[in-house]
């Protein structure tokens, strides 16, 4: 489910309760990117008191540090 009113790249939501948290317009935007691999995207996290933003991947890096398939 998307939020309402929304373009890619979206806020995909997998429980409406996050409807009633949510602005009318909420927005998302990229702060952190690496061409080379996908990185960034697994379950950020803010921690307000220490104005710090903690987020992981996994997909396991540049593909010369993959294990083969």
């Amino acid at each position: 489910m998307r939020a309402p009113n929304t373009v890619t790249p979206f806020i995909q939501i997998f429980d409406p309760s996050l409807l009633s948290i949510l602005a009318p317009n909420v927005t998302i935007r990229s702060i952190a990117s690496n061409p080379g691999f996908a990185f960034a995207h697994e379950a950020p996290i803010y921690d307000a008191g220490n104005n710090l933003l903690f987020f992981s991947s996994s997909d396991g890096g540049p593909p010369e540090h993959k294990p083969p398939r």
